[in-house]
C-alpha cells in the first residue's frame, strides 16, 4: 500500500476527499468501481450512485481515454465525474491538479513518461465511500441516536418523518424566571438531497410542581406548533419541504417553578446512510 505524505502529488485529492468534500456533501455512495487497462491508456469506470454538494448524481460510467505522457517525469491526472455523472479526466503535472468545480473525484492517475497502458498499481483510489466513512456502512436502523444540543446531520437521500430516533437532546429544566427558553437548535446539513423530506420533532414536558409550560416549535423561524398547557405530557409535530440549511428550534417556558424538557428528538427513516457531523455546535 503506498504512504500518502504531504508534499506528495497524491496527497491533495485524497486529504480533499475525506476531510473537505464529504463534509459538504459531496461522496460517492455506491459502485464507480476502477478497472484499468493491460493494453490500452484507459480506464473504466462502473455505474453507481452518488452526490456533489448535496445534490444526487448517477454515474453511468464508462471508459475515459488517458493523455499519453509525451515528458520526462511521472504525471498526475484527476479523474473525475461531474454533476450530470459523465466522467472527465483532468491533466497534471507533478501534482494533482484541482477538482473542478462540482465534480465529484474518483481517483488519481498515475501516468509516466512513455507509458501505454493503466495498470492497477497506477491507479489511486480518492473516492469519499459513504459505506467507508459510517461505521460499517451502518442503515439508519442500525444507528443509535446521537445525543447533542445542536449539531449538524448528514443525509444521503431522502427522510421521511417515522418514530425512529435519528437525534436525541439531552433534557432541559427550565425555570419560570428564564422566561422563553431555546431547547434544542438545530441545523440541517448539505448532504440532505431535495426537498421534499419530513422530520418528526417531539418531546415530553414533565411538571416539577404541576404547572403548565408553553411549547413552541420553529421551521426556519416559523412557528409550526405554539401550544400553552403541556404538562405531564408528549408533543410532537411533524415537519414538511425540510431541506439542506434548515434550521429547527424548540422553545419552552414554564409558568411557575421548573419543568423539563425531555426525550427530546428528531424523528425519521433515511433511504441510505446517515453520517452526524460532531464538530459545529451553533
Amino acid at each position: 500500500m503506498k504512504t500518502v505524505t504531504d508534499g506528495d502529488g497524491l496527497f491533495a485529492p485524497m486529504f480533499n476527499s475525506l476531510a473537505s468534500l464529504w463534509l459538504a456533501g459531496t461522496a460517492v455512495l455506491s459502485g464507480c468501481t476502477l478497472t484499468g487497462s493491460g493494453s490500452a491508456l484507459q480506464i473504466t469506470v462502473g455505474a453507481g450512485t452518488a452526490t456533489a454538494t448535496g445534490a444526487s448524481v448517477t454515474v453511468a460510467g464508462g471508459t475515459a481515454a488517458v493523455t499519453a505522457n509525451a515528458g520526462t517525469v511521472t504525471r498526475y491526472d484527476l479523474l473525475y465525474a461531474n454533476g450530470s455523472g459523465a466522467l472527465g479526466i483532468a491533466l497534471g503535472g507533478t501534482s494533482t491538479p484541482a477538482l473542478p468545480v462540482g465534480c465529484i473525484p474518483l481517483a488519481v492517475l498515475e501516468i509516466g513518461p512513455g507509458q501505454t497502458t493503466v495498470p492497477a498499481d497506477r491507479i489511486h483510489d480518492c473516492r469519499a465511500l459513504a459505506s467507508l466513512v459510517v461505521a460499517a456502512a451502518a442503515t439508519i436502523t442500525a444507528v443509535g441516536a446521537v445525543t447533542l444540543h445542536a449539531e449538524q446531520i448528514y443525509t444521503a437521500y431522502t427522510v421521511a418523518a417515522s418514530a425512529n430516533p435519528l437525534v436525541t437532546f439531552p433534557d432541559k429544566a427550565v425555570a419560570a424566571a428564564e422566561g422563553l427558553v431555546r431547547i434544542v437548535h438545530f441545523v440541517i446539513g448539505p448532504a440532505c438531497v431535495g426537498a421534499a423530506n419530513t422530520l418528526r420533532v417531539s418531546g415530553y414536558v414533565a411538571s416539577g410542581g404541576g404547572y403548565l409550560s408553553a411549547i413552541q416549535v420553529k421551521h426556519n423561524t416559523v412557528a409550526v406548533l405554539d401550544d400553552s398547557s403541556v404538562k405531564d405530557e408528549a408533543f410532537t409535530v411533524d415537519l414538511a419541504a425540510v431541506e439542506a440549511g434548515d434550521v429547527i428550534e424548540v422553545f419552552m417556558s414554564t409558568i411557575s417553578s421548573t419543568n423539563t424538557g425531555t426525550s427530546l428528538m428528531l424523528a425519521g427513516d433515511a433511504t441510505i446512510l446517515v453520517y452526524p457531523d460532531m464538530g459545529t455546535t451553533l
